[in-house]
């Protein structure tokens, strides 16, 4: 289970691979399962979802003929906490099935984590900072449940409700350090405040590596930098000039991974934990330790010493910021960036003059200048602040000024402005990619996002982020996932599609596959008297065939065979009387009125009393388009489309586009048509796409052919 802001994959996607590799023992596919949840929803939702993905990942297996109880679970940051609330039986929550075998958390804020403290309500640099550079929702609520001495912490989680159900457990955790490069960072923007007027000739981190490639974590970093540095100047326990570890000591109170206490992460366990050193929160679940001891977590026996069967308890934490007095906000208080002017012009290396105003009562500020690459801030104490900033090298076409103030009552106050960047004709664009950490296997669940970013490489050695770039432009080869906006894909229509970004006569593309969701029971926490074994379907030539097998059978009446063209809205499409077999039966049913492409079925099983669950969703295609044939490929001259197997095909026109889908050759197909040609002889050699569409311009086929001369 993955934490806030993030997903399954990402948490745990290199872990899948070492368990699958592993030469000792390899887990399979259906025996693991890396699930989203909203990840940044309250605890108190969030924890709904834990025994439906258990139960999910126990249909997998009854589906592989592999019997399953229970299941061992591995959590990082919130992951670990809501799956204590599901084990606790709370007022309101989910029902604990006893279906956890053994629960291993890594890094998890069983206290909660002064950072929530620190980017909470009063604290809009950071909010600010995960919104516009991260698209991360801090406003949802579960950044607050994270935060010391919220009731989400102290009551929900550690209150009357704690260890009311136990399971072998463990708990992994980690502390590092503040890098030397960052509290360099930290002296350089200390140097820079101290002069009310400096040139500040590049940012003092740069989050592209040596290969020109894009790092997140070093962007993350960077942001957590700055959170720390806004944190520094404006509570009293910690001067802006402070060092950077020295403060961390003093914020979390004893060693950290930078995000989380190494009190908090041991959750009061003592015998039952793993100590890993030199880890952070952000690379813990990656790292090769962590996932060798995890290995060895799942592979010993629930009653040796590695596990605790006595619970959690988590110490009970304190978090005093010193805000000092909190008096009414001053209404003439105000703060405005007076130069540069709104969408001011400017090239790369001019050197910019900032001019910052602020009323008597303003009495600190924090000035941040972000870009696509990156973002640079520093503090200021006092109301005025006069400072130059030079254009960096890898700026594109904006940059952005944002300022935060806090009066002597502790109130924000903020102002915002940009500037643009002129084009350099010198600049020369040599590429553009499609950056995903999943891009060789990329799949959404259908109605969720992932976050794509596009990079665009320039003769002048720098990647540029070009994601937000308004020439850039997407297509989509089957419109199964939505165009990006802002570099958030979202899944449209369970299926494949290929994206293709296009900028400047530069392209890419990634392959995704969106998925079926996660069925969810509609009778919540009562145990259901059917368990799905298997389920199928395959096209027949004059059918769909759906097939299903039950291991268990208690109480139950009928079965529907539901049907669907977009695996959302589904239909009825005929019932079956249940045998009622206690070890369970074998079924089927016949679908006459499927459709050309995807089919998708699922089976809803309805109980003596009216109660019902679905089983997972399965897909049969009944694929006209692939008894399409186009040949010969490679071709010279002459292209046939050729009908003759494709009884019933509803093409009615093919093009020939080139890889900027640009349509170079367009020709209508008769409706009774067994085979049509298409002469070529006027195109370059090169690799081309076919496209075969219906009278409404659906796509039937396409396929790359490559021409020879």
């Amino acid at each position: 289970l993955h934490g806030i802001w993030s997903d399954g994959e990402n948490a745990w996607g290199e872990l899948k691979k070492f368990l699958g590799a592993n030469n000792k023992y390899s887990y399979k596919k259906y025996e693991m399962l890396t699930p989203n949840y909203p990840p940044d929803k309250h605890f108190k939702d969030n924890r709904h979802h834990i025994p439906t993905f258990i139960s999910t990942l126990k249909q997998y297996c009854a589906q592989n003929r592999t019997s399953v109880g229970k299941v061992d679970i591995v959590a990082h940051s919130m992951g670990g906490i809501l799956t204590r609330l599901y084990m606790q039986n709370g007022v309101g929550g989910p029902k604990y099935l006893n279906d956890i075998h053994k629960l291993v958390t890594v890094n998890t804020p069983h206290s909660g984590s002064p950072w929530a403290n620190i980017v909470g309500d009063k604290d809009k640099f950071f909010k600010w900072f995960m919104n516009w550079q991260f698209d991360k929702n801090p406003y949802n609520g579960a950044l607050d449940d994270l935060s010391i001495g919220e009731a989400a912490i102290d009551s929900l989680l550690n209150g009357p409700d704690l260890n009311k159900n136990k399971v072998p457990s463990h708990v992994i955790y980690t502390v590092d350090t503040i890098p030397a490069w960052a509290e360099f960072a930290n002296e350089r923007i200390i140097k820079f405040t101290t002069s009310p007027i400096r040139l500040k000739s590049k940012p003092y981190l740069n989050i592209q590596g040596a290969a020109g490639m894009f790092n997140p974590y070093a962007l993350a970093a960077k942001g957590g930098l700055f959170g720390l540095k806004y944190y520094l100047f404006r509570k009293i326990p910690c001067p802006y000039d402070s060092g950077l570890q020295d403060c961390l000591r003093k914020v979390f109170g004893s060693e950290s991974d930078l995000i989380v206490s190494d009190i908090s992460q041991r959750g009061g366990m003592t015998n039952a934990a793993t100590f890993i050193p030199s880890l952070n929160h952000l690379n813990v679940c990656s790292a090769e330790p962590t996932m060798q001891r995890i290995q060895e977590l799942f592979r010993a026996k629930s009653f040796e010493n590695d596990f605790s069967r006595n619970g959690f308890n988590p110490a009970k934490l304190r978090f005093d910021p010193i805000l000092g007095t909190q008096n009414a906000r001053n209404a003439t208080d105000s703060i405005r960036i007076v130069d540069p002017g709104y969408g001011q012009a400017f090239n790369r290396g001019d050197s910019v003059r900032v001019t910052v105003r602020a009323s008597s009562g303003i009495n600190r500020m924090m000035i941040a200048i972000g870009y696509e690459n990156g973002l640079d801030a520093f503090a200021l104490e006092g109301n005025d602040s006069v400072f130059r900033f030079k254009v960096p090298d890898d700026v594109l076409s904006k940059l952005y000024f944002k300022v935060f103030a806090v009066d002597n009552a502790d109130n924000e106050h903020t102002d915002s402005s940009f500037i643009t960047i002129g084009a350099d004709p010198n600049l020369l664009l040599d590429s553009i990619k499609i950056v995903h950490p999943q891009k060789d296997d990329m799949k959404i669940a259908l109605g969720d996002s992932t976050r794509i970013t596009t990079m665009g490489y320039f003769s002048d050695g720098i990647a540029r982020d070009i994601t937000r770039e308004t020439l850039v432009s997407y297509t989509r080869l089957t419109n199964t996932v939505s165009v990006p906006l802002e570099g958030n894909v979202k899944g449209l229509i369970v299926g494949f599609d290929e994206l293709k970004a296009t900028y400047l006569g530069k392209t890419d593309s990634v392959d995704i596959e969106v998925i079926p969701p996660v069925p969810v029971d509609t009778v919540g926490n009562v145990v259901l008297p059917v368990r799905f074994a298997k389920v199928a379907a395959k096209y027949q030539g004059t059918h769909v065939l759906v097939t299903w097998q039950t291991s268990m059978e208690q109480n139950n009446s009928y079965f529907e065979v539901e049907h669907s063209a977009d695996a959302v809205n589904f239909i009825n499409a005929g019932r079956v009387a249940a045998t009622n077999v206690a070890n369970g039966s074998s079924y089927s049913f016949a679908h006459n009125n499927f459709i050309t492409g995807n089919n998708y079925y699922r089976i809803k099983q309805v109980d003596l009393d009216n109660k019902f669950s679905h089983s997972l969703i399965v897909i049969a295609n009944a694929p006209i388009q692939s008894s399409i044939a186009i040949y010969p490929n490679p071709v010279d001259d002459i292209l046939t489309l050729d009908f003759s197997k494709a009884i019933g095909h509803k093409a009615r026109t093919v093009k020939v586009l080139n890889n900027l889908g640009q349509v170079l050759l367009q020709q209508t197909i008769a409706s009774n048509a067994v085979k049509t040609s298409l002469v070529l002889a006027g195109l370059q050699p090169g690799i081309y796409n076919i496209e075969i569409l219906a009278a409404d311009n659906t796509r039937i086929k396409t396929e790359k052919i490559i021409k020879n001369r």
